[in-house]
């Protein structure tokens, strides 16, 4: 994602994963409060059932967790 000055060219589940993996809480809450927490989960979802996943172990093992109990 930092690699391009097309940003406006990103779908959201690049956006997504760019911030799963190296955002920081913050930037999670941030995404949650602009997308909304449904969305977020909705596109996580999406991201984590990829058959090819970029998300990492850990952040994917984080945030099952997370948005099952959210």
């Amino acid at each position: 994602m930092w690699d391009t000055n097309a940003y406006s060219a990103l779908d959201e589940e690049a956006i997504a994963e760019a911030i799963y993996n190296y955002g920081s809480w913050g930037d999670i809450l941030e995404y949650h409060r602009v997308v909304g927490l449904k969305t977020a989960k909705r596109i996580f979802c999406r991201l984590r059932d990829k058959p090819r996943s970029n998300l990492f172990p850990k952040t994917r093992n984080f945030f099952e967790q997370y948005y099952a109990w959210r």
